[in-house]
């Protein structure tokens, strides 16, 4: 019965040790633990070749956009049709400035093209949270603003087929263009720099 008490007081000195060892934080464990993760380390700045690649990725975005402004002015050439009678005659004829014009809008489409979308999205992917320069975010709302310029040159183009909108008004158009092109140039230099 001795024997019996011996370990029963051996076993409760036991369990109440683990659980005070347990409950206790500033009593070591007797097996390893994980340390938690650094708090408020920032994350480290991409490297030149990340940097790089997003600077290639956002200027080929805007290299492409540039080549379908000069793709449809190239198509649609220096004169207006006299009218929108004239301008209807020549979609019949594949050759001319009107038919090609309108091929153009189908194919390729710079009505829809909204791959600056993906551009941006590959280009925010090199970055984090924390590293990611303001400058990718006003370079996808320069693209946005680009695309939509280019969505009204196209429109005012049509027009100026047939001689409803001005020479003036449809370079105009094409400035903005281009000058939303040059702003967003001009954030994925200094996003990526």
């Amino acid at each position: 019965m001795k024997a019996h008490k011996v370990w029963t007081g051996i076993i409760v000195f036991v369990v109440l040790g683990a659980i005070a060892g347990a409950t206790n934080p500033s009593k070591p464990a007797s097996h390893a633990t994980i340390p938690p993760p650094p708090v408020g380390r920032p994350a480290p700045p991409p490297s030149a070749l990340q940097r790089s690649r997003a600077r290639s990725i956002l200027l080929a975005s805007v290299d492409h956009y540039q080549r379908l402004l000069e793709l449809g002015q190239a198509i649609l050439g220096t004169q207006p049709y006299a009218d929108g009678v004239q301008g209807l005659a020549a979609y019949s004829d594949p050759a001319s400035a009107a038919s090609r014009f309108r091929d153009y809008r189908k194919r390729p489409n710079p009505e829809n093209d909204l791959s600056f979308q993906r551009a941006f999205a590959r280009a925010d992917h090199i970055f984090t949270a924390d590293n990611e320069p303001q400058a990718i975010s006003d370079w996808q709302a320069d693209m946005s603003d680009s695309q939509s310029a280019l969505v009204g040159w196209v429109q005012t183009a049509v027009g100026w087929q047939i001689s409803q909108d001005s020479t003036v008004k449809l370079n105009a158009e094409a400035a903005t263009v281009r000058a939303g092109l040059a702003k967003a140039r001009r954030d994925a230099l200094r996003a990526t720099s």
